[in-house]
């Protein structure tokens, strides 16, 4: 994507300018030296104008397939610096793999594909323009021919001679100069075609026409009757209704692969439903601008990732318009001011590519306090202490608790202990929830929760048991 995003914004003023500054002038050019020997002999001006257009009609009947040549050459060269933009993003998976051979041979593969797909371009450019050499090397010959035999017969004096020839280069070095620029206009052409075919592909998601903008006074949600399924072939939610009311702490619970994350993303509509409706305070969240519905919630991910800038400015992403105490009551509110407060430069310290010089669970907290700084009615958490150790987790849980008791809290967590707090568990099992309960109550009921619970507990005991003493 960043490589078609380069494609077009240098693509663009570069074929602009060759059309200002190539084009335009060579064809005034052409023009005026038509004129001229127009008025001096005008069957001779009528024979260079045919075998112009003549020229022209080959050059624009070759211009289809060479555009397309030149789009599939742009396309294999975008891969290349693509492959070695993802190769710098996993460098540490390749260096513990020791991949770095089978890296280099990848990177090898794609650039023989562009090598190929390059010289197929560039030979048919290679024949188009010997063709077109050969027209205007016949052309000046037969000119030169025409004019020394009309001297020798009297019929053009010397200085008609030298203007009717000086004329004729004129017309082909303008005629030349443009269709030696139109092989750089093709390549520009297909980079900015292909590039283009991909930015302007229109999001699978769409506002409606006359969508409004969604008001949230209280925060409940509502899945009535929703059907969903990535593949039509397979369903995940079927005709599921669950009801949340406003400020209430719901605990997302099951398996991996269940459903959690994909009802989480279905409220933030990352997906639409396939029927149903997903409805917050009454209204249906595809009715509204997806602008309006994103800022009335707050999500963080299971992998938090952040910009490369400082840790202010990523935590002011949440709402560009705080000042920095409330970014600071922000990252305390996220258990994140003491370790941000020991680093060499504090707030305006760079976190790197993706956050990457912050651990796991740093950057999970910078990401928490990027949700609490927007103050959104309602909230949703991905697995946000998986990074953490259990003090962290205790006193990040504690703390959310008073910062978002007014809010609308939907969590996810494999971790049980974690959610024991909450007013609701809904417990997800391949796409169903198949239980919807307090923690208390879905124990008391020795359900699929109280299993999980089981494992959950057995497995808390076993790392306490096996903690090594100081």
């Amino acid at each position: 994507m960043a490589a078609k995003v380069h494609d077009v914004t240098t693509g663009v003023p570069t074929a602009v300018a060759i059309f200002l500054y190539d084009y335009f002038v060579n064809f005034l050019l052409f023009v005026v030296a038509c004129i001229t020997l127009w008025r001096v002999y005008t069957w001779l001006a009528l024979s260079v104008v045919l075998w112009s257009l003549l020229t022209i009609l080959m050059a624009i009947l070759t211009t289809r397939p060479s555009l397309r040549l030149a789009g599939h050459a742009a396309e294999k060269f975008s891969q290349i610096p693509a492959h070695i933009t993802d190769v710098f993003n996993n460098v540490l998976t390749t260096r513990l793999f020791a991949a770095q051979a089978h890296t280099l041979r990848r990177l090898h593969h794609l650039q023989n594909k562009y090598v190929q797909s390059s010289h197929r371009y560039r030979w048919f450019a290679l024949k188009f323009y010997t063709l077109q050499g050969i027209s205007f090397q016949l052309y000046q010959g037969l000119c030169m021919l025409l004019l020394v035999r009309m001297h020798t017969r009297g019929t053009v004096t010397a200085g008609e001679f030298a203007m009717i020839l000086s004329t004729n280069l004129i017309i082909t070095e303008s005629l030349w100069k443009m269709f030696e620029r139109m092989q750089t206009l093709n390549t520009l052409g297909g980079k900015i075609s292909q590039a283009l075919k991909v930015l302007l592909t229109p999001s699978y998601i769409q506002d409606k026409p006359h969508a409004t903008s969604l008001i949230v006074n209280a925060g409940a949600i509502c899945f009535k009757h929703v059907t969903f399924g990535y593949k039509k072939t397979s369903c995940l939610f079927h005709n599921q209704t669950v009801h949340i009311a406003a400020r209430q702490k719901i605990g997302l619970v099951g398996c991996s692969g269940s459903g959690k994350t994909t009802f989480i993303n279905l409220i933030a509509r990352l997906y639409d439903v396939d029927s149903g409706a997903i409805l917050i305070d009454g209204q249906d969240i595809r009715d509204v601008t997806q602008r309006s519905l994103h800022k009335a919630m707050a999500v963080v991910t299971q992998d938090s990732t952040l910009f490369h800038s400082t840790i202010l400015e990523n935590i002011r992403y949440g709402n560009p318009d705080a000042t920095d105490s409330q970014i600071i009551e922000a990252a305390k509110g996220a258990c994140a001011h003491t370790f941000i407060m020991q680093l060499p430069q504090q707030y305006e310290t760079h976190v790197g590519a993706q956050g990457l010089c912050l651990s796991g669970g740093q950057r999970q907290r910078i990401a928490i306090a990027r949700a609490l700084l927007q103050d959104a009615p309602i909230v949703l958490l991905d697995e946000v202490s998986a990074h953490l150790d259990t003090a962290t987790e205790q006193a990040l849980n504690d703390s959310l608790a008073a910062c978002l008791h007014d809010k609308t809290v939907l969590t996810i967590s494999h971790k049980l202990t974690t959610l024991q707090q909450m007013d609701r568990m809904l417990v997800f099992d391949n796409g169903k929830i198949v239980e919807d309960g307090s923690h208390h109550q879905l124990l008391a009921q020795g359900g699929y929760y109280a299993t999980l619970w089981g494992v959950s507990g057995k497995e808390l005991l076993f790392m306490r048991n096996n903690q090594p003493t100081q």
